[in-house]
């Protein structure tokens, strides 16, 4: 596979005509911070399937496109199915992150796997009750 540099607009314009045609991405996070780790480290490969927001569920980890364009990868708190159908709301994983309301317009997918190194793991979804598990199973 080749490896290509792409602005965020332009990822963000490859991410929606994927999921317009039901397909997925594989994404290397190349994160600023450490807000989700040890879920995701920078330097992880994520696999991004496409999804409706209406099957996002609390635990899932969305991707969306964020302020100044650039694309975030966190943790679903509330869901579009959850009583707000135009909006998610999302929240890192580090402690003390704070809440983000997310447009459904925004969200490009949801995390479906973590390819760290050699190993690839599935991402668990994990009931949020303020205790920071292991991600992986």
């Amino acid at each position: 596979m080749r490896a290509v540099d792409l602005s965020p607009g332009d990822v963000d314009a490859l991410a929606r005509d994927v999921a317009a045609r039901g397909g997925g991405l594989r994404l290397r996070a190349r994160l600023l911070g450490t807000s989700m780790a040890p879920a995701i480290r920078s330097g992880d490969r994520l696999e991004v399937e496409a999804i409706d927001p209406g099957h996002l569920r609390s635990g899932d980890v969305a991707v969306y496109r964020g302020g100044h364009g650039r694309l975030v990868a966190h943790r679903v708190v509330r869901a579009a199915g959850e009583g707000n159908p135009d909006w998610i709301v999302t929240r890192a994983d580090a402690p003390g992150a704070g809440d983000e309301i997310v447009a459904e317009q925004a969200l490009l997918g949801r995390v479906r796997t973590v390819r760290r190194g050699s190993l690839l793991r599935r991402l668990v979804r994990r009931v949020l009750l303020g205790l920071r598990p292991p991600l992986f199973r």
